[in-house]
């Protein structure tokens, strides 16, 4: 999930995406993949009102970028002069995501190939406009400006009528991955060889001065994990660095640090015990100051009132005074704002947060009256003023409304979160290749035939989205060979809602059994595939979801061999037990499709 120098480094420009209800499922995954790794900031919308209210609001970016994926030209042609008009608007492109409306199986070969040519040309045409541009050494300038590093925002949306992680925004998929890493980082045990691993990490960056490797053979000399706020605090360099790792979203190098941050998790839960934080009665008042740019500023005004996470180290003080110092009181550089947070935090809500204590008698530098937040610290945007011209007043609350899937998910994160749950997710983001090394790890723990065979019916479909289907074939045998048969009939279970931190509800056999049936289908082998479908059918206890995709794979298959009639019936019984699932729209255009080539036919 790195992101790519362009989209870290790029200033002052998001991108708004307006597509068709009736995209699939797939085609929606890519392109939130390709957007997410070119803007630092982007929406998505499928209703046409939706999109116009957003457009009336003030906006504070300065540029935006609209791409449209409408099959009507008209609507398309109107919709692209509406947005237009929008002073901040750069440019307009549209893009015809699945070309033949009659195909219910879309080519994500494809789709990818016109996504890289399009979001190629994007930035093409951006990188020679003026006031958008900025480089990664600029913004590590800000910072030891600052002395406090920028921040990414995660937001968390309420989904209680979705049912997968496709169906949640990529800002919403972003804040679950956060959490999930920063409970397993926070849990594990690391040893001398963590730390030597984190240092020469340290050391290999190539944008350090002499001075930080000076400090980090220092650190590395002095280290205790019994004060690791110290050293944090009385050195820049290393705020930065995990900084970097944060703004890059570099899961990986993320992982590498954890030794360090479960070390600054320890001491802060030990300080917060200490000065009896959770023993609050009363609201708790804070204050930060900080300087934004542009495009962090809109995407806090876009979710006053939703939940957010901000994936750093949170640094706040008691003090309004050096709250206002920091802030710059008003006084901008360049295209960044100024921005003044009030927070308070709710008494109530002290068993859901991550610890927070005031660090000055253990801080490098006690003037600041600091009071440190843990990363993954959930957050409500109360309010968001502009006081003056790029001045902002925002004030943040811990929740005492949480949304309950979203406690339902802190829980669970913090019961079992494995490799597994944060491959799962940076698949979905469609960073692959980290997804896998998660995978590759949780192969290596000790776990039951069960939980490996979720392991490789996982690493198929990671294969399926990498278009490699004959490695998917592979994983996805593997999955058969291990999948027990199902003795319990948990048909109302699978048949609900899904939870956030899981793509489906235990995977079965017979879910194994009909993704074989698709990749044989793909690869144009349809005797097998009739086979497995068949197989998947046949076996116990099937439920009634499981059942409508296997059946409207069949009707696929039917639709291929041209059987438009049984193909029909296909798509029918996978409507009826499909009932209310996410997946029912998708099974409804196949038979409506189907009916069309039938009248077609029969004129």
């Amino acid at each position: 999930m790195v992101r790519t120098e362009w989209a870290t480094s790029v200033r002052n420009v998001m991108s708004i995406w307006y597509h068709d209800k009736n995209i699939s499922k797939d085609v929606l995954r890519q392109i939130k993949i390709h957007l997410y790794k070119t803007f630092p900031y982007m929406r998505i919308f499928d209703n046409l009102k939706d999109l116009t209210d957003y457009l009336a609001k003030k906006l504070v970016t300065t540029h935006f970028v609209f791409i449209i994926s409408v099959g009507d030209k008209k609507k398309a042609t109107a919709i692209k002069k509406l947005v237009a008009e929008r002073p901040q608007f750069q440019s307009s492109y549209e893009t015809k995501l699945e070309d033949d409306t009659s195909s219910m199986v879309p080519n994500l070969a494809s789709v990818r190939s016109k996504m890289e040519k399009i979001f190629g040309k994007i930035i093409s045409d951006l990188k020679n406009l003026p006031g958008i541009n900025s480089n990664s050494e600029e913004n590590i300038n800000n910072e030891r400006i600052m002395h406090e590093p920028t921040i990414n925002i995660d937001t968390f949306k309420s989904i209680s009528a979705q049912n997968s992680f496709v169906d949640l925004d990529t800002q919403s998929l972003k804040f679950l991955l956060f959490q999930s890493l920063i409970e397993m980082l926070v849990t594990m045990t690391y040893q001398e060889k963590a730390f030597n691993h984190l240092w020469d990490l340290c050391s290999m960056n190539t944008k350090i001065s002499r001075n930080d490797e000076k400090n980090i053979q220092r650190i590395r000399n002095e280290y205790q994990s019994n004060n690791p706020i110290y050293h944090y605090t009385q050195s820049s360099f290393l705020f930065r660095l995990i900084n970097q790792v944060f703004r890059l979203e570099d899961v990986e190098n993320i992982f590498r640090f954890g030794c360090l941050l479960a070390d600054l998790y320890k001491q802060l839960e030990k300080l917060a015990k200490k000065q009896n934080r959770n023993k609050n009665t009363i609201t708790e008042k804070f204050y930060r100051g900080k300087r934004f740019s542009t495009e962090i500023v809109q995407q806090f005004k876009d979710h006053v009132n939703h939940l957010i996470s901000m994936n750093g180290l949170f640094s706040t003080t008691e003090s309004p005074d050096v709250r206002d110092i920091f802030s710059g009181s008003g006084e901008v550089q360049g295209d960044y704002h100024s921005v003044e947070f009030e927070i308070n935090i709710e008494p109530a809500t002290t068993n859901l947060i991550r610890p927070y204590a005031n660090v000055r008698e253990v801080s490098a530098i006690q003037d600041d009256d600091e009071v440190l937040f843990f990363m993954g610290f959930v957050w409500k945007i109360v309010s968001m003023t502009e006081t003056s011209s790029n001045h902002w007043h925002i004030i943040l609350q811990s929740c005492k409304d949480y949304d309950p899937q979203l406690i339902t998910y802190i829980e669970e994160a913090r019961r079992n979160c494995t490799y597994l749950s944060i491959g799962n997710i940076l698949r979905e983001l469609g960073d692959y290749s980290h997804a896998n090394n998660f995978y590759q790890r949780m192969l290596k723990e000790t776990m039951s035939v069960e939980i490996r065979a979720d392991v490789y019916f996982q690493m198929a479909i990671l294969e399926e989205n990498r278009g490699e289907y004959m490695t998917a074939q592979v994983y996805y045998e593997q999955a058969v060979k291990l999948f027990k048969p199902r003795v319990t009939n948990d048909k109302d279970e699978v048949a609900s809602s899904k939870p956030l931190f899981s793509q489906v509800i235990g995977p079965t056999r017979a879910q194994a059994l009909n993704n074989l049936g698709r990749i044989y289908f793909k690869d144009g082998d349809y005797e097998d595939a009739e086979n497995h479908f068949k197989k998947a059918l046949e076996e116990n206890l099937i439920s009634d979801v499981e059942r409508a995709s296997v059946l409207n794979n069949y009707g696929l298959l039917e639709f291929k061999r041209s059987k438009y009639e049984e193909a029909g019936q296909y798509f029918d019984l996978a409507i009826q037990h499909a009932q209310n699932d996410a997946c029912s729209a998708d099974f409804k255009r196949n038979y409506d499709v189907t009916k069309q080539r039938i009248e077609n036919q029969n004129k």
